[in-house]
């Protein structure tokens, strides 16, 4: 029986929109994510999933309910400490990227280490580790722009893993990637989970990215629907062979 308590904590959450408050996004949700775990968050469109990543992610803030991340109380941070939190904690993977199409692979992959003060040596190493973890060295002196999808995806993941966050938050991060790209992307997520021990929350309405999950949390009306645990079993079976680098 598990009895540390969970990495992250979210506790009837509320998130309105609109001038009189009356567009619920999220409707009271309440999970909570252990340590180390692969969890999906599964929807249709407008289910509150992109919501509850940028509550988790310090990105924005509930307009009621508690969120706990790593112990930290994030509704008492100040907006420095929550930057602050987020720039040395929270790794993000975005759908589009997010890219910095002036520089290059590696440079792309330093920036975050140069805005939490590493040192020149410090961040070549661990831009050197992460390029070699996504299996993508060989371009790392080219622009976003001479990449395919699949590579640029690659590169986003390396620069959300470079300086080793204990959470990765990724909102669709297979949406703009065809379905072989798409799977190859999940094989390397899952492998960087299982290899580094990183706690990934990934979102998804797709079924082919939801069954890779070790768990999946449904979401439905900005509530938590269900959620359902995976086997490990499954997971490998769910699991084709690793594509090449080039997707």
């Amino acid at each position: 029986m598990n009895t540390t308590s969970p990495l992250i904590t979210v506790t009837d959450a509320w998130r309105l929109y609109g001038s009189l408050n009356q567009d619920q996004a999220l409707a009271g949700a309440t999970l909570a994510v252990d340590k180390g775990e692969f969890v999906c968050l599964a929807g249709p469109s407008g289910s509150g999933k992109t919501t509850l990543l940028n509550l988790i992610g310090l990105l924005d803030l509930p307009d009621k309910g508690q969120i706990t991340i790593m112990g930290h109380d994030t509704m008492s941070l100040t907006l420095r400490q929550r930057a602050i939190f987020r720039r040395c904690s929270l790794g993000f993977i975005f759908q589009a990227y997010n890219l910095i199409p002036v520089l290059s692979v590696a440079e792309n992959v330093e920036y975050p280490l140069i805005l939490r003060g590493k040192e020149k040596q410090e961040r070549a190493h661990l831009v050197e580790r992460a390029l070699k973890l996504v299996e993508i060295s060989q371009h790392a002196l080219k622009r976003p722009g001479e990449l395919s999808g699949g590579q640029q995806q690659r590169v986003a993941v390396a620069r959300a893993i470079a300086g080793s966050p204990p959470i990765i938050l990724a909102d669709e991060p297979t949406g703009s990637l065809d379905s072989g790209t798409g799977t190859a992307l999940m094989n390397l997520l899952l492998r960087l989970n299982q290899q580094l021990g990183i706690t990934f929350i990934f979102s998804s309405h797709d079924p082919n990215v939801t069954s890779r999950a070790q768990r999946i949390i449904t979401l439905r009306d900005g509530k938590v629907a269900h959620e359902l645990t995976e086997t490990k079993e499954k997971r490998r079976k769910c699991s084709p062979p690793q594509s090449s680098e080039n997707t």
